[in-house]
């Protein structure tokens, strides 16, 4: 992915739209709703705020870059596409049904995790290494929830 093809996923993004309706595959675990499964499904979150640590990358990618002398770069873009993403996210209401469970609301949340994303995007994409989060990004915008990985590293998808 190049910044470029982000910017064009952020901007068009239909941020949360299809939640609930991801297809199924062997190498994703596809849940329809926020509500405690019926199984015993272990997965954890992916981060949904911007202080938590990357659970993919040690060392993290901001030290990576800054070993490949892209500290100043990386600052540069992250708070380009962080801004947009931004922007991008105000569309989205302060509710959205499907994230709501009991007194629950998980809208804040998923806004965070997709904040999140495309920060560790950018970083990806500085260092010249586009991967795990790069891949979230086409899905976020075709308005899914990438919201966890399993023990085997399978994407969680609401």
């Amino acid at each position: 992915m190049t910044l470029d093809e982000l910017r064009n996923y952020v901007v068009n993004a239909q941020w949360f739209d299809k939640l609930g309706t991801f297809p199924e595959s062997p190498e994703t675990l596809v849940i329809r709703t926020l509500e405690p499964p019926e199984e015993d499904e272990e997965w954890d979150w992916l981060p949904s705020t911007i202080t938590q640590e990357d659970p993919i990358y040690d060392p993290p990618l901001n030290v990576i870059a800054e070993g490949l002398g892209l500290r100043d770069e990386l600052r540069v873009r992250s708070k380009e596409y962080y801004a947009l993403a931004l922007r991008s996210l105000r569309k989205l209401p302060d509710e959205l049904p499907l994230l709501i469970v009991g007194p629950e609301n998980a809208t804040p949340a998923a806004r965070g995790a997709a904040l999140y994303a495309v920060k560790q995007c950018v970083a990806e994409i500085v260092i010249g290494a586009p991967g795990f989060w790069s891949s979230l990004i086409p899905i976020y915008s075709a308005g899914y929830w990438p919201c966890g990985i399993t023990d085997e590293r399978h994407l969680v998808v609401l």
